[in-house]
């Protein structure tokens, strides 16, 4: 008798990893937003000038450094986090939950009928998921096209690069 056997280690995913949020600087091409974050930072570094007269190059930048990004938090906030799937809803999920229920019982028993059943359903959800996603890709080549008419050449290749 032989055996083959494999062995691996499994990779580590990282659990404590959070993404980073991106501050929503669209809101500094509005004036009064821009001028109010630009007051603030006055402020803010006038509050803190004690501080910085004092100290090495590091220390200044260091202290710098938060006042702006406490400042950009404050005032203009984060950028909404857009999904990459948008088109992934509830009526794919719900063709997905099928097709996954139908391949459980497929594999606990496995019969013509249980296998063609699953397969019958794998191929609507593949179709209702391929349709989701076309109509989702055609608004959004829209979306961009209308972009460019415009004239906004950032929003379009932002858009582009989601």
């Amino acid at each position: 008798m032989k055996v083959k056997y494999r062995c691996r280690i499994a990779g580590r995913k990282d659990e404590g990893k959070q993404r980073t949020k991106k501050i929503n600087t669209q809101n500094l091409r509005i004036p009064e937003v821009a001028k109010e974050y630009e007051g603030e930072i006055k402020n803010k570094v006038a509050e803190r000038r004690m501080d910085m007269d004092e100290g090495s190059i590091d220390d200044k930048w260091n202290i710098m450094q938060t006042i702006i990004k406490e400042t950009a938090r404050e005032t203009l906030g984060y950028e909404k986090n857009e999904g990459k799937r948008d088109w992934f809803d509830d009526e794919c999920r719900e063709a997905i939950q099928q097709k996954n229920q139908a391949y459980k019982e497929c594999t606990n028993r496995n019969t013509r009928q249980k296998r063609a059943e699953y397969e019958r359903l794998r191929r609507i959800a593949d179709k209702t998921c391929r349709k989701k996603k076309r109509q989702w890709l055609n608004k959004k080549y829209m979306d961009i096209e209308e972009e460019f008419k415009l004239g906004n050449q950032y929003k379009a290749y932002r858009e582009i690069k989601i």
